[in-house]
């Protein structure tokens, strides 16, 4: 049995992987700023440090998946400083306040950690600038982290195009925007969040205990594909 801990719960992907972990005996510990119904072990608070109450956690934590992020599409020329700001805080400060704080807890428990990088990191796409940087950045600080916990603590990112989340919504809400959001993808797809919920609860299984540093590319061939016909 192990102790798992999904931090921002109440994302679309999350409650996948809820669903699937769920169904082995493990004990999951859940983390979002609101309430998470599914859970018996759930702390609701902000990403603030000073807001999170650091005994909730247990002493030993096999598992975590970090899930907070954003999506943030705009001209540069519409992005603030307070956006880059934002989305910096969001998708990597907030994850390194949780591995400084449970650092011993993740290396006793000889951990693996899968959070959730974008495509636009990998190619130059319009309008992702800030989230780009953000996600950017997050990628190359779990290799970092992966080589300085290297034998306690496994690290790796799983990069999505768009996929079928509540975040994405506002890009998918219409007839026209899913087709638009199709004919952009190699594969004509959009992404599943039970498929790559799958592929991140075996990422960190035991099956994967010899993956660590590494970026997988979840985007139906969109960061090495381009079609010409």
């Amino acid at each position: 049995m192990s102790n798992i801990l999904v931090i921002g719960a109440n994302s679309t992907v999350a409650k996948e992987v809820f669903n699937l972990l769920q169904k082995e005996n493990h004990t999951i510990y859940s983390v979002s700023r609101d309430d998470f119904d599914f859970s018996k072990n759930h702390l609701r608070t902000s990403l603030d440090e000073k807001e999170i109450d650091w005994d909730f956690f247990p002493e030993e934590i096999n598992q975590l998946y970090y899930f907070p992020g954003t999506i943030n599409l705009k001209p540069l020329k519409f992005l603030k400083e307070e956006d880059f700001k934002n989305d910096f805080e969001i998708n990597v400060l907030g994850f390194v306040r949780y591995i400084k704080k449970l650092e011993k807890n993740l290396r006793k428990g000889k951990a693996s950690v899968v959070s959730f990088t974008s495509v636009a990191s990998s190619i130059g796409m319009d309008y992702h600038t800030s989230v780009s940087a953000s996600k950017g950045a997050l990628e190359s600080l779990n290799k970092a982290l992966a080589a300085e916990f290297i034998g306690s603590v496994r690290f790796n990112t799983i990069s999505l195009s768009l996929s079928n989340t509540n975040m994405a919504q506002q890009l998918l809400n219409s007839d026209k925007k899913l087709e638009l959001a199709k004919s952009r993808n190699p594969m004509g797809v959009i992404g599943d969040p039970a498929k790559i919920a799958k592929l991140a609860t075996f990422v960190n299984s035991e099956a994967c205990d010899w993956v660590t540093a590494q970026n997988i590319h979840v985007d139906g061939g969109m960061s090495n594909i381009k079609l010409f016909t």
